[in-house]
């Protein structure tokens, strides 16, 4: 059902307000005339926006697709600030497949917002609202040994050796280290052994804009199980500890090589490769 009710209108065209029913969930439809006339219509959508959660300096995409005749006119904004900015903010329409766009290219925490897309044209207006949250994130590697056989770099050199090598294998990572150490003078021969019980720990300084925000973790693009706790039980662990999360690998062995990663709804926010 619709219902009708009569706008101010000071000059006294008698312009109404009336709301239809969208086909698309979400969508509200305003039509401004009573009857319209033969083979026009008020805008729609027939495909919305949809909400994202995305890591802090990707590309953020919002797309819709509407319908009208006349053609509507789409215009985007949001609820706190501005899009105005070309650099931060870019509208775009493709002809072919009839989708108007708004682009964020290297997107940032403060653009996370509800964001509004409307159509119009001289019989009516659809609106739709969407929310973007955006991750942030910065990642500091860590690694230890469960015996006696532990690595004696401190946090500054972990940071620099990753950083200077772009360090994404773990036990390449070790044997710089060992290099490093042998320079020392100090002694590493088992340093690097599967059999010393390697427990490698990702401290992640993560910041979830939302609490129902999930996390999920993948080996070789398979979804693993962890647990949240610190269960001696479990291969995997996730756990919070104030504002960072602490991913675990327990025990490390040649059968747990693979690529490691953790996203965050569809976000990809951490990727390491194991190597054997």
């Amino acid at each position: 059902m619709w219902k009708k009710s009569k706008v101010s209108d000071p000059t006294g065209s008698g312009q109404v307000s009336i709301t239809k029913r969208s086909k698309v969930p979400g969508v509200m439809v305003t039509q401004f005339v009573e009857e319209l006339p033969e083979g026009k219509s008020h805008p729609d959508f027939i495909r919305k926006p949809i909400a994202l959660t995305i890591q802090e300096g990707k590309l953020a995409v919002f797309t819709a697709i509407v319908i009208g005749d006349p053609t509507p006119t789409v215009t985007w904004a949001r609820n706190n600030g501005d899009v105005s900015d070309p650099e931060k903010y870019q509208i775009k329409y493709d002809p072919v497949s009839r989708g108007h766009t708004m682009e964020m290219p290297n997107v940032s925490p403060p653009q996370a917002d509800t964001y509004k897309c409307l159509a119009t044209n001289e019989f009516g207006k659809a609106m739709v609202t969407v929310l973007l949250n955006v991750i942030e994130v910065k990642f500091v590697l860590k690694a230890k040994l469960a015996k006696s056989t532990r690595c004696s770099a401190d946090k500054t050199e972990y940071g620099r050796i990753c950083d200077e090598y772009e360090v994404t294998d773990f036990r390449w990572m070790l044997k710089k280290l060992n290099e490093m150490k042998r320079e020392r003078e100090m002694e590493q021969a088992e340093v690097i052994k599967a059999n010393d019980e390697l427990h490698v720990f990702f401290e992640l300084d993560l910041k979830l804009l939302h609490p129902s925000i999930r996390i999920f973790t993948y080996k070789d693009g398979e979804m693993i199980p962890y647990s949240q706790e610190l269960d001696l039980e479990m291969k995997h662990n996730l756990n919070q500890v104030g504002k960072k999360y602490i991913f675990t690998i327990k025990d490390l062995l040649p059968d747990d090589a693979g690529l490691y990663q953790l996203d965050v709804e569809d976000a990809n926010v951490f990727s390491t490769e194991f190597k054997s």
